[in-house]
């Protein structure tokens, strides 16, 4: 359990929850909610909090729920055997997807 504990800084994420909630129209509990998907896709603090910005993007672009978006980003980056690094990439590249094709990022 101590181990685990170690892997999460939550004042630093609960610092960028509400740094977020307050620049984006994103709420600090939608971006800590997202943050659990992250952490359950064994996220450090590090990688959470480089990759949120981007699935905050993505929500925003698509419309669709930040906590939801969160769980198919890291779903699918760790199905294509890809990092929290990519993150930001891979909701680029989902965002351009479903803007240019009859589908939605759900």
């Amino acid at each position: 359990m101590r181990q685990q504990c170690l892997k999460y800084n939550l004042s630093q994420m609960s610092e960028l929850a509400i740094e977020l909630g307050a620049k984006t129209s994103k709420s600090a509990l939608e971006s800590a909610e997202a943050m659990t998907f992250m952490g359950y896709a064994g996220w450090n603090t590090k990688e959470i909090m480089a990759g949120l910005p981007g699935v905050i993007d993505l929500s925003i672009a698509s419309g669709e729920d930040l906590a939801r978006v969160s769980d198919i980003v890291t779903d699918n980056l760790t199905a294509f055997g890809k990092s929290a690094e990519d993150a930001g990439y891979y909701a680029d590249v989902l965002s351009y997807a479903s803007s240019n094709a009859n589908v939605t990022v759900d």
